[in-house]
């Protein structure tokens, strides 16, 4: 593997969205650097920590800290080998709708590794990948959200998603504190799904995070979110009842 996930905490735990400026398009006119990761996804506005110690990606950190800050941006892509062997390789097969993020922190280690933090910034597809260099590199092209106004059937799903995140709010205790925060900011339509389903949805969910990162329509995407929002609180409730009730009974029933 080219990274481990670096333990989330504080920020990138809670689910606070990273408030930066809006994303500017032009900066995909280049070339972009490709790092494909097994089970992970990265939606914009989230925060995904990682320890980077593959040596091609070691020289991929370091060639992006020779950049201005705004530019250096990575294409995470994900995996759809689980070949080991293959994963090593730039040949590897991978989803061609990309999370465009951005560097916002960087640690470089005394051997060699580096920590680094990655903010979600855009949706992009890959219109060519470049494999010849040390490690990938893409070109891309941004993906909108669409519509780009607030139509009825958006606001309903939006409401739906926020509505679900309050039930959950009383039942998943392991995710209480992440969710109360979400709600507590109050971000805009858009970064609410994104940042929401990056952090409730786990990494076996990597599918379902991929089918919200490459729909355009952010009412689709609200209502994928939805429903597995739904599942998970169906089979939290199961288990809940499952283990306070007192069926079957014991002795006779009549």
């Amino acid at each position: 593997m080219a990274v481990s996930p670096a333990r989330s905490t504080g920020a990138a735990n809670r689910g606070d969205a990273v408030h930066m400026s809006a994303f500017d398009p032009s900066l995909l006119q280049r070339p972009v650097c490709l790092f494909p990761l097994p089970n992970c996804v990265l939606l914009p506005g989230a925060a995904l920590p990682l320890h980077v110690f593959e040596p091609r990606y070691r020289r991929m950190v370091g060639d992006l800290l020779a950049l201005p800050d705004g530019r250096r941006l990575i294409a995470i892509s994900l995996l759809l080998d689980s070949d080991a062997k293959s994963a090593l390789t730039n040949e590897a097969a991978i989803e061609p709708v990309v999370g465009v993020g951005e560097v916002a922190q960087c640690m470089a280690l005394p051997d060699g590794t580096y920590n680094i933090l990655m903010v979600g910034r855009a949706r992009a597809r890959i219109v060519r990948d470049d494999r010849t260099g040390v490690y990938r590199r893409a070109e891309l092209r941004f993906l909108p959200s669409r519509p780009r106004d607030m139509l009825s059937t958006v606001h309903d799903a939006i409401d739906d998603v926020r509505t679900l995140l309050g039930d959950f709010r009383h039942f998943e205790i392991a995710d209480r504190e992440m969710i109360a925060h979400l709600l507590e900011l109050s971000p805009d339509p858009t970064t609410l799904i994104d940042v929401g389903a990056f952090h409730l949805l786990g990494a076996d969910e990597s599918g379902v995070k991929q089918r919200i990162l490459a729909e355009e329509r952010l009412e689709v995407r609200a209502e994928i979110l939805a429903i597995h929002l739904r599942q998970r609180l169906h089979q939290w409730r199961a288990r809940q009842f499952q283990s306070s009730s007192d069926w079957p009974p014991v002795g006779p029933m009549n």
